[in-house]
């Protein structure tokens, strides 16, 4: 099975709700912790003690340690859906904070009928991004039945879903900004181990947005300075290469995998020792399967992983992006 050659950028996921909003400011290093990763991860067959991860702090989160049944696992953070009565008013609110929304569409019928449990429905949906893609935003209101009031000022420790979290250039001008439009600040504004500036926002009909500003040149622990003419001297190094991702796919746990599994390590080790893989690194996680730099380019790395005996057999996906190196960078012994 041939997986489809994929080149993208990389586009920012700035949007989520309650818990998870906290899980997306601490991956982007909201405090010390960094990127969030399970706290267990099954040895990898190829290097069996590169897995060791230390529990995490359970005080900032607890991570999940069982592990899915195949074919069960959440593939991708899609969209936080927000029943709201006014469609038109919050849909502003939210592009005047700089959201792009789509055209209104209206859902009704059968599919709606049997996903919501309720007969007869009809609803009005607009589905907002920020610029560039990532995670949305869904807005709903229900023209039939008529919609349930809500908590219009419920406080942030009311169960259930409590506020959207996005990341801005500058916080006081967004507040600013929503205050001249009539939304005041729940709290106020605060500061997180000088690296995040957040505060909530209280939106139309209570929703809570929550604003967070990366505090710049905070808890920077460059300690040797690099001059403006260092850089460019790097960048001028500069070569092509081509990055490949490896994501275990839905057969990685199929008849024979181990035998697979072993020609498939067996081919990225003989490629490295071509030279055509530069940089190999198996990776210990229930997801991702490995990372390699090729030195080939992007559309001649595609077919090559395209052959891996693993792709054929359907127990790994990839992806591969173009991208740039310094010659002679090497991992340390």
């Amino acid at each position: 099975m041939r997986e489809e050659f994929l080149v993208c950028e990389r586009a920012t996921v700035v949007g989520a709700c309650r818990s998870l909003a906290a899980w997306v400011l601490l991956d982007a290093g909201y405090g010390s912790g960094g990127t969030v990763q399970p706290s267990f991860h099954p040895p990898h067959p190829l290097f069996p003690r590169a897995n060791a991860t230390p529990a995490l702090d359970a005080v900032r989160v607890i991570a999940m340690t069982s592990r899915p049944a195949p074919g069960t696992s959440i593939k991708r953070f899609d969209h936080v859906g927000i029943t709201v009565a006014d469609l038109d008013a919050v849909t502003a609110f939210f592009v005047s904070l700089g959201l792009e929304a789509d055209p209104k569409m209206a859902v009704e019928g059968e599919f709606l009928d049997t996903v919501i449990g309720m007969s007869g429905a009809r609803t009005e949906i607009v589905m907002l991004r920020v610029p560039g893609g990532g995670t949305t935003l869904e807005l709903s209101s229900f023209t039939r039945p008529d919609h349930l009031p809500g908590s219009p000022a419920a406080p942030a420790n009311e169960l259930g879903l409590r506020n959207v979290a996005f990341e801005v250039q500058d916080l006081r001008a967004a507040v600013d900004h929503a205050a001249a439009e009539g939304y005041g600040l729940v709290g106020n504004i605060a500061e997180y181990e000088g690296v995040w500036r957040m505060a909530y926002v209280r939106g139309p009909e209570g929703i809570i947005v929550s604003l967070a500003e990366r505090l710049e040149n905070q808890g920077d622990t460059m300690s040797t300075t690099v001059t403006d003419e260092q850089i460019q001297a790097l960048v001028s190094t500069a070569k092509p290469y081509s990055l490949a991702l490896l994501h275990w796919g839905p057969e990685r746990h199929r008849d024979g995998a181990d035998a697979i599994e072993l020609e498939h390590q067996r081919r990225m080790v003989s490629l490295r020792a071509e030279g055509v893989i530069a940089v190999l690194c198996p990776v210990g996680s229930d997801t991702v399967a490995g990372v390699a730099i090729m030195t080939v380019p992007a559309e001649e790395a595609a077919e090559i992983m395209a052959g891996d005996p693993c792709v054929r057999a359907g127990m790994i996906r990839f992806e591969v992006h173009p991208c740039h190196g310094f010659p002679g960078d090497t991992l340390p012994a």
